[in-house]
């Protein structure tokens, strides 16, 4: 597997156009993103918001990196990211880096995305809706996808859940920290439905989070082992028993049980694609490259762009912007750790899955 480094450079006075979309759930934003055409592709330009939690330079590493990894080892119709410059557009757009990535789309232009909160929330399934009418999108947060595979879509579509259970599969591999319900979408065409598209949104891996603190990087990774790996300290067990709190299974196990019992062929293929994955990626280890990307940062400057982009109060932006020390983290610190933390994320989900599948 090779991966192209090279940033590409745009110029947003020269856009095609810009997308018009718009988050539908309780947490509301509005994306205006430019897209343009090369060699008749409609290539979208995705810059790092400036307001996302924790959101650094290696978010866009994280959009590269994992794109790469599931198109050559998984499914070669998932569309490469790309790091990109668009000169013009953080004036436009102030909320916005001029930096980021670039993808192509995956529909064409008589085709248009409805996520899973979109389509629920337009055509009731009395069990899904009442779980999901009222989800707000966290980071840091796991989302049960489990009763989405009892819907009388899923039931009447099984094609369309074997793509989910897939694609709910790369989100645990990547430890994504943000796989909510808008992340999933299906492609319409005049009003019907043609496929689930194709995975577009791998920022939030724990392996690309809080680059700049090593000690929040850890907690974040060992949290997730430890929901992954069904660990709990006898700590823990104790202060629930004395509380009367109930036992219940995290929702990353809960999305992993379902996938399993429904669709065991699925797992055992994505094992299969896993254990060549590790291969090769031990024989080829990534290596990350700068190609004057990379400028410092805090993974606390989101606070600062929440307070002057949301909350409008620029005093007090300025005065969290003077507090936060920013560091260019290099790509030879990263690439010290981040090869050995992805065979450890499939290590850890491939004893997982393999555990399940004996107990069936």
């Amino acid at each position: 597997m090779k991966i192209d480094y090279k940033v590409r450079q745009y110029d947003y006075n020269k856009r095609s156009g810009n997308l018009d979309a718009e988050a539908k759930g309780k947490v509301k934003s509005k994306k205006y993103f430019p897209y343009f055409y090369e060699d008749g592709k409609k290539i979208i330009f995705k810059p790092l918001s400036k307001t996302k939690p924790y959101s650094t330079p290696y978010f866009a590493y994280s959009e590269l990196v994992w794109s790469h990894i599931l198109h050559y080892f998984f499914d070669e119709n998932i569309p490469l990211y790309h790091l990109a410059k668009c000169v013009g557009y953080e004036q436009e757009e102030p909320k916005y880096h001029t930096y980021g990535t670039v993808v192509e789309s995956v529909t064409n232009e008589s085709e248009k995305l409805v996520n899973l909160y979109e389509y629920f929330m337009k055509y009731p399934d009395a069990m899904v809706t009442d779980i999901i009418k009222d989800y707000t999108n966290y980071c840091e947060m796991y989302y049960d996808y489990s009763f989405f595979f009892e819907s009388v879509l899923l039931k009447q579509h099984p094609e369309l859940a074997t793509e989910i259970s897939k694609q709910i599969l790369y989100s645990i591999l990547r430890g994504d920290q943000n796989y909510h319900y808008e992340n999933v979408s299906f492609i319409y065409e005049e009003e019907q439905l043609k496929r689930v598209a194709m995975p577009i949104d791998h920022e939030f891996s724990s392996i690309f989070m809080y680059p700049d603190q090593r000690v929040s990087h850890l907690a974040t990774s060992n949290k997730f082992f430890d929901y992954l790996l069904e660990r709990e300290s006898e700590r823990s067990k104790m202060i629930k028993a004395i509380l009367g709190i109930p036992n219940e299974k995290c929702n990353i196990i809960k999305n992993v049980e379902t996938i399993v019992k429904l669709y065991p062929e699925v797992v055992t293929s994505f094992i299969a694609s896993l254990n060549h994955m590790c291969d090769e990626l031990k024989s080829n280890p990534i290596i990350l490259e700068d190609h004057d990307y990379l400028e410092p940062f805090s993974s606390d400057d989101h606070e600062v762009g929440i307070l002057r982009y949301k909350d409008k109060d620029l005093e007090a932006a300025l005065k969290k912007e003077s507090e936060i020390e920013r560091v260019k983290v290099s790509v030879e610190e990263v690439n010290e750790f981040v090869n050995q933390e992805i065979l450890d994320n499939a290590d850890a989900l491939k004893k997982t899955l393999e555990n399940k599948l004996t107990m069936l």
